[in-house]
């Protein structure tokens, strides 16, 4: 019945989880935005005082981050429906970079805001994607139990990032290497998700 259900293109939990595509790309597409975008809020006096922002200043940006929320979502929709979940979801991944390089390389002035942009659209774009994503790959009609598993996977790497960074920060790790982590992490997955959801068909 399992096999069946894969041929027919509506995937039940099991056969998701059998297949070496969700250990490879879709499992990072979930988990590394949910790891970024937690651990560096749940750290922000920190990068806000490592940074040398004062912190009126540094909550006055969050306009910027509620807007280009909606502006990633919305622009990530139309993104899917000309060239499919499949080839734009990787890239969704992409601002949780720049966001951390942004931050990490740009002036107070420059980098904080920027860092909010990005920082909204690495909030708006990978959920639009991944639901669009669950849809294309793995069809409809166990969608609950598909997407219960990505709730999982998400809410993990949630937990699991304020712990990390706040490891970090407390053996001494500086600016730096916290948004180094936070640069390389979405690079790779994105690599990854590239390569077995666009290039391997």
């Amino acid at each position: 019945a399992s096999g069946q259900n894969v041929s027919s293109g509506h995937w039940r939990r099991r056969d998701v989880l059998a297949a070496p595509r969700f250990w490879l790309a879709i499992l990072w597409l979930v988990a590394v935005p949910s790891f970024v975008l937690t651990g560096l809020l749940f750290h922000q006096l920190f990068l806000a005082e490592a940074k040398g922002v004062a912190l009126s200043h540094w909550t006055a940006n969050y306009v910027l981050y509620a807007l280009f929320a909606v502006i990633g979502s919305l622009t990530i929709g139309q993104l899917i429906d000309r060239f499919s979940a499949r080839r734009v979801a990787p890239h969704s991944l992409l601002p949780n970079a720049l966001a951390s390089g942004a931050l990490l390389f740009g002036s107070v002035d420059i980098g904080v805001p920027l860092f909010f942009i990005f920082f909204g659209l690495a909030i708006g774009m990978p959920h639009t994607a991944n639901a669009a994503l669950i849809a294309e790959i793995y069809g409809t009609r166990f969608m609950g139990e598909i997407k219960a598993l990505f709730m999982l996977v998400s809410v993990f790497a949630s937990a699991l990032s304020p712990m990390i960074m706040g490891v970090m920060i407390d053996s001494g790790f500086g600016l730096d290497a916290l948004l180094g982590l936070n640069i390389a992490i979405p690079l790779l997955a994105q690599f990854m998700a590239i390569l077995v959801l666009h290039l391997r068909r």
